[in-house]
């Protein structure tokens, strides 16, 4: 078998797991965090479908002053590890999210058969993707289908593997 290439952080959100909400354990939302130059602390949305007519839901975006410990761990191995890009998996709204249709997420929509998109179409203040975009650090954010955890591994397992195993030029 071809040794893994890749990190892998499971959940950078493991309080929101827990109580089964998009915030951490502080009622931030984590991907409207990070410290980009469109962070506002007046909070901001996200959006949790869109397959229905606009339903946001108003999110805080946490202390200038004081990153949340998850997005200042994040960083810090991101800074350690100086990844070639990066794949941020989120859900539901079903698409690949990349604005310069590069090569690896033409690869990633055929792997998980989802459409390319260059826009969410709302804004995404402080997001983890306009982080990584201000540091040049490729970014894809794939947003997988609406459906369970256990109905994704069994969908998508192939994928992922796939995904841990691909070294592709960026």
């Amino acid at each position: 078998m071809e040794c893994l290439k890749h990190d892998v952080i499971l959940s950078m959100n493991p309080d929101a797991n827990q109580l089964g909400t998009r915030a951490n354990a502080n009622q931030v939302d984590l991907n409207r965090a990070f410290p980009t130059q469109n962070w506002t602390e007046h909070g901001t949305v996200y959006r949790w479908s869109s397959h229905t007519p606009v339903r946001d839901v108003k999110v805080k975006t946490g202390d200038k002053e004081q990153l949340e410990p998850e997005v200042d761990a994040l960083i810090s191995l991101i800074e350690l590890r100086r990844p070639k890009f990066v794949v941020s998996f989120h859900e539901p709204l079903a698409f690949v999210d990349d604005p310069a249709h590069s090569d690896l997420a033409k690869w990633l929509g055929k792997q998980f058969n989802l459409p390319i998109v260059e826009d969410v179409d709302y804004e995404t203040p402080g997001s983890f993707g306009t982080w990584c975009n201000e540091r040049q650090l490729p970014c894809i954010t794939v947003e997988l289908p609406p459906i369970s955890a256990d109905l994704t591994i069994e969908k998508h397992l192939d994928a992922f593997i796939a995904l841990l195993q691909h070294d592709p030029d960026l």
